[in-house]
């Protein structure tokens, strides 16, 4: 412990999405710098990124990989049976098979698109950057094609383990504790970049390192930090997020998680009130029991100790960005999440668990838009994304007022519930002063299963909401689900007919397939959903709960009618662009550049893969 006053480093690990500074920490780091702590930030996301996404990385990937041919053959042939099926052989044969076929393919017909993907890698890289070539349609797609070709290379010597910029997987990982070691300790994809990275942290002498994660995609990377850092430093460590307060009961039943991984769990939306006060205990200032809401291991037991209310946000700082180097970002212009409200004022959704553990709350409005100008001053960032869970219409009206009374040159996204507030003085309101794509919950076209969400919107007049809005210049971005345990295949049917025929008012959608939530309304109530059985993972450190209904779709179904959708409106909207841009993100960008008639009519032509507009 150094003198005076904690020292503290919080690390953003890999596997998050790439193309801006999270939502995640800023907010914490922020808060505790305001009140005079001694923290830094490291975002080791974009520099794993930046670490293999290099000409000699993905070289040396491929020699890598090539070396374990020899020994992958050897073990193929040892254990191979001639006549025994597939599914009759071990996981582990089964990943060996797959990586001894894809580095075969890399290395052989595949060979001279590797060497191509390679040297055309910095080109990719810099039209990620580059605000002509980034809006040129053509040139956009080919660099992420590109680069996410070059990602399968980097990746190669540790197939089936994949990352991308959207996402991170690995069939041969598993949420088991005594697996989750082993791979920490064992030489995996992150093991090599956090090895030649770690002095950036102990060069900066913390006394405490606090690592946050938000999703399963993070696990990995982080447990192998840890592990490290465990070895390689004489900090404290803490796990923050919003995983790890999910699993709090499988915590609990192992207190050895926090002699090789962590010393403390902060659960998610708690670490700005549990932070300044488990400093105070590193200082020597109070005992370990006295600091709220964390996890820990004491007399070789889990000790949590007694929640506490979280901080408002009217008591937070602007977003301090000082440790990041936005340059890094593949992206011309950063887009950054801001929050101006916490929870859902609606909060009745009987699918829905993301009020767990919050209460709401709502920034004023004068002072969210003093940060937006202060961030956009300061920083040069012209492009935000609303990250509430839904922004009410009387606070959509008077922030846009507020912004046009300031006469501010900034361009923004939200999510919203398509209720009759969002009336032409808002929507209008909000286009001048910005809103350039509004994300709404539009769930499902099925009257019987909206019942049975319980979103409390006029079904009868949420169509009139998104042709307003689409007539004022607003791009309409539809979530969507399937799978919900009262929906029906016909019901899902129902929704794909929908969009179908809707292109004219629903610009976009994002489809997804229902997952349970463990703190919400059904798990309850199961029987009012036709629910015959809830049961957790077989993987004990997973938050998934799985469960069988009645009269709603199975698993295989369920993916079945995504991949339906997926089909029918791509020929149904023509292949569209935004289908091909990938990221919200990114489709905001389009917008706020071509406007939502221009973007509409970009289309990409299947036969050659090139960017064509309908005019």
């Amino acid at each position: 412990m150094s003198e005076g006053k904690t020292k503290s480093v919080f690390i953003i690990p890999p596997k998050w999405y790439c193309l801006n500074p999270p939502s995640f920490m800023i907010p914490t780091v922020s808060y505790l710098r305001n009140i005079g702590c001694d923290t830094r930030m490291l975002d080791f996301n974009i520099d794993f990124y930046s670490y293999i996404l290099k000409e000699d990385y993905l070289k040396n990937s491929l020699i890598q990989a090539e070396k374990q041919l020899p020994e992958l053959f050897d073990y193929l042939k040892k254990h191979y049976q001639k006549g025994k099926s597939q599914e009759d052989y071990s996981d582990d044969f089964k990943w060996r098979v797959l990586r001894y076929n894809k580095i075969k393919k890399f290395i052989g017909e595949q060979k001279e698109n590797v060497k191509k993907a390679i040297e055309k890698l910095s080109y990719s890289i810099k039209v990620m950057k580059d605000k002509d070539l980034y809006y040129n349609p053509s040139e956009f797609t080919a660099a992420m094609n590109n680069i996410e070709f070059c990602l399968e290379i980097a990746c190669l010597p540790f197939y089936p383990s994949q990352i991308q910029i959207k996402n991170y997987t690995d069939p041969d990982f598993k949420l088991d504790f005594n697996f989750m070691v082993k791979r920490a300790k064992s030489k995996n994809l992150f093991t090599e970049f956090f090895q030649n990275n770690l002095n950036k942290v102990n060069d900066l002498n913390p006394d405490i390192i606090c690592i946050s994660i938000d999703a399963v995609s993070q696990i990995a990377a982080s447990c192998t930090l840890a592990a490290l850092l465990k070895e390689k430093s004489t900090a404290k460590i803490a796990f923050l997020g919003n995983y790890y307060s999910r699993i709090t009961d499988t915590i609990k039943k192992y207190p050895e998680f926090f002699d090789i991984f962590c010393d403390y769990i902060v659960p998610d939306e708690l670490e700005i009130p549990t932070l300044p006060k488990l400093f105070e205990h590193l200082e020597g200032k109070i005992p370990v029991e006295e600091v709220p809401n964390i996890l820990y291991k004491k007399d070789n037991m889990v000790k949590e100790n007694q929640s506490c209310p979280s901080i408002k946000l009217s008591e937070r700082p602007v977003w301090d960005l000082s440790d990041f180097d936005l340059s890094l970002y593949p992206t011309p212009e950063i887009v950054l999440p801001q929050l101006s409200s916490r929870g859902c004022y609606w909060g009745k959704c009987s699918f829905c668990d993301h009020y767990f553990g919050q209460k709401t709350d709502i920034k004023p409005v004068s002072q969210f838009v003093d940060e937006l100008e202060t961030i956009n001053k300061k920083y040069g960032i012209k492009h935000f994304e609303l990250i509430d869970e839904c922004i009410s219409p009387n606070y959509l009206l008077a922030m846009s007022k507020e912004i046009l009374k300031r006469n501010l040159d900034i361009y923004f996204f939200n999510y919203a519930r398509l209720e009759t507030g969002f009336n032409e003085e808002v929507l209008s309101t909000a286009y001048k002063a910005g809103c350039r794509m509004l994300l709404w919950g539009f769930e499902s076209a099925s009257e019987k299963v909206m019942k049975d969400i319980n979103k409390g919107i006029d079904l009868d007049k949420r169509e009139d909401i998104l042709r307003l809005a689409r007539k004022i210049g607003i791009w309409n971005f539809a979530f969507l689900f399937f799978g919900f345990p009262t929906e029906t295949q016909s019901d899902a049917i129902e929704t794909i007919e929908y969009l179908k025929n809707h292109k004219d008012i629903i610009s976009s959608y994002g489809r997804s397939v229902f997952t349970l939530g463990k703190h919400s309304y059904i798990i309850k109530n199961p029987e009012k959903f036709s629910i015959t059985r809830i049961y957790s993972d077989v993987e004990e450190f997973s938050s998934k709960l799985h469960f069988e209904t009645s009269i709603g779709m199975n698993e295989k179904q369920m993916n079945e009618i995504s991949q339906r959708c997926l089909n029918e409106c791509a020929e149904a909207y023509n292949n569209p662009i935004w289908m091909y841009l990938i990221y919200r993100e990114i489709l905001f960008l389009y917008i706020c550049k071509y406007g939502a008639d221009k973007v509409e009519k970009m289309y990409v032509e299947t036969s050659s893969n090139n960017i064509s507009d309908v005019d």
